[in-house]
């Protein structure tokens, strides 16, 4: 598949909206993003997503790719898009692999964003500018009441020893752990919550919070 951006140069683009730079901001920390769950974000209806990117398009901001035939086109920043996002992230491109959780962790935000608007966000990328490159990045941190939430959107299983590795971790730093699971994932969790070793522990199942189905 081609990835797509229109043009080649910067000068004959036209500079984006105060709008639209809101949109590159939100796209560039959350690395990339489907038309769909993009709408949600800004809270627009999909005809009026797509005249948005559209408009990012026109201005040389923005890069797509549909990859599976089934979904809805993915969107990131362009080197330009970068440049007036001025969040300081690099470039993104989504792969195949990757979508589903990436889908899993958007969900989750526009989850907690609704359950708890006094809450803030913290995407993976501004914790890791927080954090030590040998520590385990949660993917994304709420934080609310004074507290900070580790989040982590768990779709695959990962090796016991990685797992209590991880939980340790972030036990040791933030006030709950809170695992959104997938359905291979979820029963191992509820097992080692079960232990009662892990007290700030929250299990939930991440079909509760998708508009999407959970494979």
């Amino acid at each position: 598949m081609h990835t797509q951006e229109k043009g080649k140069g910067g000068s004959q683009y036209r500079e984006p909206s105060a709008a639209e730079v809101a949109v590159l901001r939100l796209l560039s920390e959350q690395g990339a993003m489907p038309l769909d769950q993009l709408a949600r974000f800004i809270e627009v209806d999909l005809g009026r997503a797509m005249a948005v990117v559209a408009g990012l398009e026109e201005a040389g901001c923005i890069k797509y790719r549909r990859y599976l035939v089934k979904d809805y086109p993915w969107f990131w920043p362009s080197s330009r898009g970068l440049q007036f996002a001025a969040t300081g992230f690099s470039s993104n491109e989504p792969t195949v692999a990757g979508l589903a959780h990436r889908r899993g962790i958007h969900d989750v935000c526009l989850y907690l964003r609704k359950r708890a608007p006094q809450g803030r966000w913290v995407c993976e990328r501004r914790v890791r500018r927080m954090r030590d490159e040998r520590d385990h990045l949660p993917d994304g941190v709420f934080e609310i009441g004074g507290e900070r939430h580790a989040i982590e959107v768990e779709l695959s299983c990962k090796k016991p020893d990685e797992i209590l590795e991880i939980l340790a971790e972030h036990s040791d730093r933030y006030d709950a752990v809170i695992y959104f699971c997938g359905p291979d994932t979820h029963g191992f969790m509820e097992r080692v919550q079960k232990k009662g070793n892990w007290p700030k522990l929250v299990i939930r199942h991440l079909s509760e919070v998708s508009d999407e189905p959970v494979s």
